[in-house]
């Protein structure tokens, strides 16, 4: 009875051999072992039976099999056919890998390389007994992957688009795309954020924040496929774009009626902070007072004898008004960003595209406080309560670091102690 059934089970097998065995001579490239195959298939009593492969493809492979045994079972599978199964030291494919069985008939799929050849066999283990089916091989198809950088959108002078594709030879996978960049093209070694593209598509982008106006960007993209054992990659070419900065023109006209002069009193340059001045003083401090300023008038606005900017530049130079500091915010966009590497706000003008940087000065009282995160002005105006130890300000915060990004802002003018030291960009009368 026992050996009809084995025999019964043999035929069974035999049938079905003869079926799959096409997967595995369309996929096999070791020519020396069809002959080995021609003679197993006469023979489907063995405990372990190599079948072939089926749904091969460049990452995934479905190894097929049959054990005729009761016991451990799966597929030793190697680069190298001289070293299938010696020491247990190559990949050993369990039954309880993603395994199908039907019957004595099981299949396990498991992830390969592309461009590669590789050697596999079956096994079936029953105690200390070890059986090997014929060994079989199989070649993955050619894989490329290619990046191309795309042209690059500056959208706002804190954001940018960048934009770019890639090419595969065959089915698109999952790919880790992401741009770098740099402010030297032969150092472009920062990451904008990384995106994970869907799968079946070979276009990707991010927008991203921008961190500083007046720079010159290199970037580029770069596309990773993950594979067994590692991953392929391609760069794309390096590209650039420019994110402007501040109007070179002095004064700055930004189409408000008023023209800006392009520095603090005191600075040479857009990103200098330049002097610093209580209300209604034209001279800067060695010690800052930690009491009411000694002017307590309250002028409509102030005298050209008190003005630190005509004082410092001459007549051709005022202090702006409440009024102009508040407008400003109106006729142009103001960007929290950095210039030069100092932090503060960018003016931008929605009627000419001139434009203007305010840097981050902080304000003395006592010591500097908030340099580099606060813009605080003087204006020529007192308080709006016309309270006689206050003055009128433009007072911003502007804090870029602990992961704030640059981004567009609402600009407001407060009023503060007089005694408070802070810078003054004058405008033109």
């Amino acid at each position: 009875m026992f050996y009809a059934m084995r025999k019964l089970v043999s035929v069974f097998l035999s049938a079905i051999l003869v079926l799959t065995y096409s997967c595995r001579k369309g996929n096999n490239t070791d020519n020396t072992d069809n002959q080995e195959n021609s003679n197993l298939l006469e023979n489907t009593g063995e405990p372990s039976v190599t079948a072939g492969v089926e749904d091969l493809s460049f990452f995934m492979v479905t190894l097929c099999g049959y054990h005729n045994e009761y016991g451990v079972f799966g597929f030793f599978l190697n680069t190298d056919k001289d070293d299938l199964e010696i020491g247990f030291h190559n990949e050993m494919l369990h039954m309880d890998k993603y395994t199908i069985q039907h019957g004595l008939l099981y299949k396990i799929k498991t992830t390969i390389k592309p461009n590669t050849t590789y050697y596999f066999r079956s096994y079936c283990e029953v105690g200390e007994a070890r059986y090997l089916g014929e060994i079989m091989s199989f070649t993955t198809p050619e894989f490329s992957v290619k990046a191309f950088t795309d042209d690059a959108v500056v959208k706002s002078p804190v954001e940018v688009e960048l934009n770019a594709h890639f090419s595969v030879e065959g089915p698109v996978p999952n790919c880790h795309c992401v741009f770098q960049y740099g402010t030297d093209p032969d150092h472009i070694d920062q990451n904008f954020p990384a995106i994970i593209n869907e799968k079946g598509s070979t276009s990707f982008f991010t927008t991203a924040n921008l961190p500083q106006i007046g720079v010159t960007y290199y970037y580029k993209a770069k596309v990773r496929v993950a594979v067994d054992g590692g991953e392929m990659e391609s760069d794309g070419e390096v590209k650039m774009f420019i994110v402007p900065g501040p109007t070179a023109d002095n004064p700055i006209d930004l189409g408000g009626g008023v023209q800006w002069r392009a520095y603090n009193v005191g600075a040479s340059s857009p990103q200098d902070y330049g002097y610093y001045f209580c209300w209604g003083e034209t001279t800067q401090r060695s010690t800052w007072p930690q009491s009411p300023n000694p002017y307590q008038d309250v002028p409509s606005v102030l005298p050209s004898d008190k003005d630190a900017a005509t004082a410092n530049l001459g007549s051709d130079w005022r202090m702006p008004t409440r009024d102009e500091f508040e407008a400003l915010g109106n006729y142009c966009i103001a960007y929290k960003t950095r210039f030069r590497n100092k932090n503060g706000i960018y003016f931008v003008s929605k009627n000419n595209g001139n434009s203007m940087f305010l840097p981050s000065a902080g304000y003395y009282y006592g010591s500097n406080d908030d340099m580099g995160q606060v813009c605080m002005y003087w204006s020529a105006s007192p308080a709006k309560g016309n309270a006689s130890d206050q003055a009128s300000a433009l007072d911003v915060i502007t804090v870029l670091g602990n992961g704030k990004q640059p981004e567009a802002i609402t600009t407001h003018v407060s009023d503060n102690n007089r005694a408070y030291g802070a810078p003054v960009r004058p405008v033109k009368k």
